[in-house]
């Protein structure tokens, strides 16, 4: 039942790399952000996570399917980079408006203001 649950053909299509996107970067970023704050003692900017989860999601089928040193050219490596600016973006936002969403839900239920 679970053996094609996401497959590397799925990570092609953009709403499946924007929800794993949004999926890996939820699930590892207090552990991120934990061994970042033991090594260097700052806080993890998340756009700089969710844009190294992005090149993931976008470079593993293409390493897969061309071979690693297949994906090593200028245009590979150059529209890569562009769709992981793309994909993370586009994650961070719909992470951000499914949160509002239930933040306005739950204040609405509790009578209470919003701050932004």
């Amino acid at each position: 039942m679970f053996d094609n649950f996401i497959t590397l053909d799925m990570l092609n299509t953009f709403l499946v790399a924007v929800s794993v996107t949004v999926m890996l970067t939820q699930f590892f970023k207090d552990a991120i952000d934990w061994v970042w704050f033991k090594l260097f003692k700052k806080k993890t900017n998340t756009k700089y996570v969710v844009f190294i989860f992005a090149v993931l999601v976008i470079g593993a089928p293409l390493a897969v399917k061309h071979g690693f040193y297949g994906i090593l050219n200028f245009e590979t490596i150059f529209t890569t980079l562009l769709n992981a600016v793309l994909l993370s973006l586009t994650a961070m936002k719909s992470y951000e408006s499914i949160v509002n969403k239930d933040r306005q839900k739950r204040a609405k239920e509790n009578n209470t203001v919003i701050k932004k």
